[in-house]
């Protein structure tokens, strides 16, 4: 039997963080398997213990943790998003925060602001661990990222140039009227505002791009990264078909190209904090202003560029953008250990620990219906294989949102590439933790 399970959603975002809390319990003796959570097709885990990216609701329990590996009460919820609008963080009741069984796992957080949060919905305090963030352990240790010189070859970006990254945040920009719809139902009429707003936004900072490249290719190198839930649209394909310099790249982590990046420009993303302790500048793009409720606290103290003329300027004078850290440590919990450690020390105690509360798999059962239970198997079991064995894009146009070809791909993990991250960390690691 496995002693512990652990699930992804986000190749780029979560895989070399999970490779560490893989590598550490097995380093103590425990028998660890990774998988994706959502493109699942095979036969259940037999495990003890699962950690899971994100766990919202029954709905999710169901899909996640009893389609997978049965009715399992030993669970870590790893909560990969933690930082939201002002309005999300006031509203207890949004769909970010745990609800009905989902509240009986442990949750784990990366600082006091969401901890403190937990515990006012009602989650009891034992099952509550402040950890810091895993995805951030390493990050300002020496050797951790790979020199310029290897994202230059890999990429062929030039070497002579300034390279500007973007961080997207526009995972909804190209929803469709149904998806928006589905978005109203979870999250209200202001998510449906938002993804709007974003619409406007990307176009806007696309038109920006494509006039530095049109005055300014000689000496710049843009790097969009998209979000990880972000669909490549034609708009992007165009530009990057048509400009030489603008580059869609969806590998390496975002940590990797801050720190080999000359200018760091973000318009929503909670990568500010790479940016923060990489101590490198990040400005955000506002061609349209986010209302005070919608918008991220950690963006209090940011450099705020609204025009092109801004935009142009800020490349020229390189000011430097940081935030105050004051800020910041209301989010993240940082010690002198590492959060994989915490996590594996939490993973061990779970694991022994036979008094956690049982989760009512028969109630969850009674309230999945035989539509939804259809859908899933149909979807994950059937589809996403398909997609995997025939590689045809044309297939993605059956279902919306995060399943299609591209998004399959993006997140699948090869045994070569497990490897590669596995040797890289342990050569970091070895160098004296």
């Amino acid at each position: 039997m496995i002693d512990f399970l652990l699930l992804y959603e986000n190749k780029s975002r979560e895989m070399e963080g999970l490779c560490l809390l893989k590598m550490e319990l097995e380093k103590r003796g425990y028998y660890v398997v990774l998988d994706q959570v959502q493109y699942f097709y095979k036969k259940r885990y037999k495990v003890k213990v699962v950690v899971v990216p994100f766990l919202y609701n029954n709905n999710d329990i169901y899909r996640y943790i009893y389609c997978i590996c049965g009715k399992v009460n030993k669970i870590l919820n790893l909560r990969w998003e933690q930082i939201y609008s002002r309005k999300m963080e006031e509203n207890l009741a949004s769909f970010f925060y745990p609800k009905g069984e989902a509240k009986k796992v442990i949750q784990l957080c990366w600082g006091e602001a969401e901890a403190d949060k937990l515990l006012k919905l009602g989650v009891r305090k034992e099952l509550i661990f402040i950890t810091g963030p895993i995805h951030l352990d390493l990050i300002t240790k020496p050797g951790y990222f790979e020199k310029r010189e290897y994202l230059q070859k890999k990429y062929r970006l030039a070497e002579n140039k300034k390279w500007i990254l973007f961080i997207s945040s526009f995972s909804n920009a190209t929803f469709t009227e149904k998806e928006k719809i589905e978005a109203m139902k979870m999250l209200g009429k202001e998510r449906v505002d938002f993804i709007d707003l974003s619409i406007k936004s990307k176009k806007e900072i696309l038109e920006w791009f494509k006039q530095i490249i049109k005055e300014k290719n000689d000496q710049y190198e843009i790097i969009y990264r998209p979000h990880p839930s972000e669909k490549k649209d034609d708009i992007l394909r165009n530009l990057e078909a048509k400009n030489k310099g603008f580059h869609i790249i969806t590998d390496d982590s975002v940590g990797q190209w801050i720190a080999c990046s000359d200018f760091v420009l973000n318009w929503y993303s909670t990568s500010a904090i790479q940016s923060q302790l990489l101590k490198k500048g990040n400005a955000i793009l506002r061609p349209i202003p986010i209302s005070y409720e919608m918008d991220l606290e950690i963006f209090s103290d940011a450099t705020v560029i609204d025009s092109y003329k801004g935009l142009v300027e800020y490349l020229s004078s390189k000011a430097d953008a940081l935030m105050d850290n004051f800020v910041f440590n209301k989010y993240y919990f940082f010690d002198s250990t590492y959060a994989y450690q915490r996590i594996a020390n939490i993973c061990q105690e779970v694991l022994n620990n036979n008094a956690l509360s049982k989760i009512r798999y028969n109630t969850i059962l009674h309230e999945t219906s035989w539509f939804e239970r259809l859908k899933f198997e149909i979807l994950y079991k059937l589809y996403v294989p398909l997609l995997r064995f025939l590689k045809n894009k044309k297939l993605s146009t059956l279902f919306s949102g995060s399943v299609s070809y591209d998004m399959v791909s993006r997140n699948t993990v090869a045994e070569s590439e497990l490897s590669s991250i596995k040797k890289r960390l342990s050569k970091i690691l070895g160098k004296g933790e």
